[in-house]
């Protein structure tokens, strides 16, 4: 009997051992989730545009058709130190998905699937939106998830 009573706490600490094991301690959960979407210009870093998931903080990105200009896509986080929200940092399982509204006005383009940087290239003249949302997992699955999707960004397609 006593061998039996000195193996269930052992089992028990072993148990709750290798569970511990298991935290991670940067896991997705534990990390910060942006609060803001900046479109930059990718030569001079010119902020064109800003989001939130409640409103769009700037004017419409314009776009000539035929043109693609090139843009650097940061997402913010709240930094209690600093006066306005701080560039975040992506996690190696975290991407860039474009959706574009209207892709008969304008179509997202990029060299690498899920990169930061890419293009919205202007295919006719008018008006559409994009959202440039942040997603965990693997560019083109069914499974990945949203991380922050921020409200749509006008864009403006002129002659």
């Amino acid at each position: 009997m006593s061998r039996v009573a000195f193996r269930i706490p052992l089992l028990i600490l072993t148990l709750a051992a290798l569970g511990a094991c298991d935290d991670d301690p940067t896991s997705p959960d534990d990390r910060e989730v942006p609060v803001q979407v900046r479109v930059e210009d990718a030569a001079s870093g010119l902020s064109l545009a800003t989001a939130t998931e409640f409103s769009d903080l700037g004017t419409a990105l314009p776009v000539a058709v035929g043109v693609r200009p090139d843009y650097r896509i940061v997402f913010l986080v709240e930094d209690p130190q600093a006066s306005a929200p701080v560039p975040y940092t992506p996690a190696s399982d975290e991407f860039l998905e474009v959706i574009v509204a209207n892709t008969g006005v304008a179509r997202w383009e990029t060299d690498t699937a899920g990169s930061f940087e890419g293009g919205i290239r202007g295919v006719s003249q008018g008006s559409t939106t994009a959202i440039f949302r942040l997603m965990r997992g693997t560019p083109g699955s069914t499974s990945a998830t949203v991380v922050f999707e921020p409200r749509p960004i006008p864009v403006n397609i002129n002659p």
